[in-house]
């Protein structure tokens, strides 16, 4: 299958998903004393979790695009793999080795069977329903879109055989998550909604031109996102606000997209940046704890300061596990490996 032609503004959608959610993290980790100035706007809840639902849209529009046909299963899944898992390992095992050392017991956390969440990266969503566990680096969306890839092929099947059937039924997974009694988890972190967010990025892919390139999309999107952060709605469901406030984010930021990428030096930055997003994601919150630990900024001033570093080092940290991990897949033996893992025949 050849390689389609990059939509640049998705490099520039991922960079901001990426690094809002460090900026938010790194927010609401100062002390309240900090909790003033461009702090208190960036520390929005609504937004984080907004910009969470993008990452998962750009997840879906990225797979649909590239992956519109799967083709064999076992291909689909290794490079599902190989994008996810050795960096992800790159990151885990030496900082499960410094908290071994640090706790002194290598099953700090009790039940090693819990070592398995790790093993397969959903610990992260695990520790956010139910914790203790091994949970080093990483975001809770890690594991949710861990499974939204496994069930991928059968969702890519249903949707070429109907999609209106195949909208119907996400859309009514989407509604279980309201009920209390089926599931106990907030719907903001709930597989079914976010599986919604991951489909509906499926849909702009196929509606692109209509959704993406429309100036009438952008003025819509950008009247209803003010009515949503302005207007409080307290009969419809929260997670429904977000979500409408995601689709109408994706909207607006992919026309900021495609203006700032115009910019030769602006794509190439961007660019750049989102190819290290999914190791931003990995370390972020080790840097952010790390320099707020630091630097324990008391004011809206020595915050911005703190954010300039945290900037810094999440990018340097973000970059040096990026080469560490396609240096370790250019190995001799990982390679070996890969094509024993591709190889369909036996060689006789």
């Amino acid at each position: 299958m050849p390689k389609r032609e990059r939509i640049l503004c998705f490099d520039f959608i991922r960079t901001v998903c990426a690094f809002y959610i460090m900026l938010y993290h790194f927010c609401v980790s100062l002390n309240p004393a900090a909790h003033s100035g461009f702090v208190k706007y960036l520390e929005n809840p609504q937004m984080a979790l907004a910009i969470v639902k993008v990452f998962f849209m750009l997840s879906g529009a990225l797979l649909f695009y590239n992956n519109c046909d799967t083709g064999k299963p076992k291909n689909f899944y290794y490079k599902r793999f190989k994008s996810i898992y050795p960096m992800y390992y790159t990151a885990f095992i030496p900082c499960f080795i410094v908290k071994v050392i640090m706790e002194n017991k290598l099953f700090y956390a009790g039940n090693p069977i819990k070592l398995l969440l790790s093993l397969f990266g959903v610990d992260g969503y695990f520790f956010v329903v139910s914790s203790p566990n091994y949970y080093q680096v990483g975001e809770w969306f890690l594991g949710v879109i861990i499974f939204i890839y496994i069930l991928y092929p059968l969702i890519l099947r249903l949707y070429k055989k109907s999609a209106l059937l195949t909208l119907a039924l996400v859309f009514c997974l989407y509604a279980t998550a309201f009920i209390k009694k089926l599931f106990t988890v907030d719907p903001s972190i709930n597989i079914f909604p976010c599986l919604a967010s991951f489909f509906t990025g499926i849909i702009f892919i196929d509606n692109k031109d209509i959704l993406l390139k429309n100036k009438f999309s952008l003025i819509i999107s950008a009247v209803v996102i003010v009515l949503l952060l302005t207007v409080k709605l307290p009969f419809i469901p929260y997670d429904i606000i977000i979500f409408a406030t995601a689709i109408c984010m994706f909207i607006i930021l992919s026309f900021i997209g495609n203006a700032v990428m115009k910019s030769k030096p602006l794509c190439k930055t961007f660019t750049a940046l989102s190819a290290i997003s999914y190791a931003v994601f990995l370390v972020q919150h080790k840097v952010v704890m790390a320099v707020v630990r630091l630097l324990n900024p008391s004011n809206s001033l020595f915050a911005f300061l703190g954010l300039l570093l945290c900037t810094a080092a999440t990018v340097i940290s973000a970059k040096s596990l990026h080469v560490i991990t396609d240096r370790l897949l250019k190995t001799k033996l990982y390679i070996k490996l890969e094509n024993r893992i591709l190889s369909t025949q036996k060689q006789k």
